[in-house]
């Protein structure tokens, strides 16, 4: 049999239309909601990062001034050091006096006496007496020994003069070792 509608055909497509409207409205709310989550948790993580970036300009200050110290410190230390190794060069160019001195004590003849020892860069210069020309060549056999060559090397006998007492005077060069 045929069937027969009570509804009228307009009133369905009403109801078929306010349903559609409802799922309508329903996923324009679902996307609405989706779309202030995203915003809230976009503005949740631009907060986060905001506040990381005011940390890490922090560090990178803090960082920055202890850099700025350490490089004032390595300045004074290089300058330190360049003038430690100037001042280093110039104590070890000094002649070694003590040294010097207590060595030709020990090595000079008995009968020789200095009136003038002059030390320079280039060497010593002795001037002095002697009571017999082998007293002289005592003092440079001394000068040239072992012990001698620890504090003097080259020497020359620059001038060598009898007087009528038979003293003779003298004058010898010598490089100093260094």
């Amino acid at each position: 049999m045929p069937e027969i509608n009570l509804v009228p055909e307009e009133t369905r497509k009403s109801e078929d239309l306010d349903k559609l409207r409802g799922k309508v409205t329903l996923a324009s709310v679902a996307i609405l909601v989706l779309t202030a989550v995203g915003a809230i948790v976009t503005l949740a993580f631009f907060t986060y990062f905001v506040s990381q970036r005011g940390a890490l300009e922090a560090k990178r200050e803090k960082a920055s001034a202890t850099i700025n110290q350490y490089k004032s410190a390595e300045e004074l230390l290089v300058v330190t050091k360049d003038k430690a190794a100037v001042a280093d060069k110039l104590v070890q160019s000094r002649v070694d006096f003590l040294k010097f001195y207590g060595t030709l004590v020990e090595i000079i003849p008995q009968r020789v006496s200095f009136t003038t020892i002059s030390v320079g860069r280039e060497g010593v210069d002795f001037s002095g007496k002697a009571g017999s020309s082998a007293d002289i060549a005592g003092l440079v056999s001394a000068l040239t020994s072992a012990k001698g060559s620890e504090i003097v090397s080259t020497v020359v006998v620059n001038s060598l003069v009898a007087d009528e007492t038979r003293e003779y005077s003298f004058s010898i060069s010598a490089q100093l070792v260094e």
